[in-house]
C-alpha cells in the first residue's frame, strides 16, 4: 500500500470504529443526553455525519455530496439512518482524499496537510467517541468488552 492509501484506510478504519461502537448501543439509549441543551448520543453521531458534509462542502469537494442528504429531523434516532449516513458520508470523505491526494493539493480552508486533515477527521471522530463511552458509562450502559476494546485496534 502507498502512504496515501494508508491514510485513507485508517480514516475508513476510524469509521468503523464508530460504526461498531453505534451498533452496540441499545437503541433507546440513542436518545440519552448527558444535560439539558446537550446532544443527544443519536445527535452526536449525526454531528459526525454532519462535519463531514460540511468538510466536502468547504473543502472543495461538492460532487462527493449530490448522493448523500443531510440526516432529516427524528432520524437521529434511528441506528440504521445513523450506519448509512456514517458510512456514505465516510466513504465520500474518502473519494474526495483520494482526489486530493492524487491531484497533490491541499483541503481547502484547513491550515495542515492532506495527512494533518486526516489526522484533524480521526481525532475529532475519537474524541465524540470518547464523550459516548463517558456517558454510557455514566449512565450505567454496558457495551461488549469486544466492541469497547476494539475501538483501540488499529492494526490489519
Amino acid at each position: 500500500m502507498t502512504i496515501e492509501a494508508d491514510l485513507i484506510a485508517a480514516f475508513l478504519k476510524g469509521n468503523g470504529h464508530n460504526l461498531a461502537l453505534l451498533r452496540a448501543i441499545d437503541v433507546e439509549s440513542l436518545l440519552l443526553c448527558p444535560r439539558p441543551r446537550a446532544r443527544t448520543i443519536g445527535k452526536v453521531f449525526a454531528h459526525l455525519h454532519e462535519v463531514r458534509l460540511r468538510w466536502l462542502e468547504a473543502g472543495g469537494g461538492k460532487r462527493h455530496l449530490e448522493e448523500i442528504e443531510p440526516l432529516g429531523e427524528g432520524e437521529e434516532e434511528s441506528r440504521d439512518a445513523l450506519e448509512a449516513a456514517l458510512a456514505a458520508s465516510a466513504a465520500a470523505i474518502a473519494a474526495f482524499l483520494r482526489e486530493v491526494l492524487a491531484a497533490g493539493e491541499r483541503v481547502k480552508g484547513f491550515r495542515g496537510t492532506v495527512p494533518d486533515f486526516v489526522a484533524y477527521l480521526v481525532a475529532h471522530d475519537a474524541h465524540h467517541r470518547g464523550q459516548l463511552l463517558a456517558l454510557l458509562a455514566r449512565e450505567r450502559k454496558k457495551i461488549p468488552e469486544k466492541v469497547a476494546y476494539g475501538l483501540w485496534e488499529w492494526g490489519g
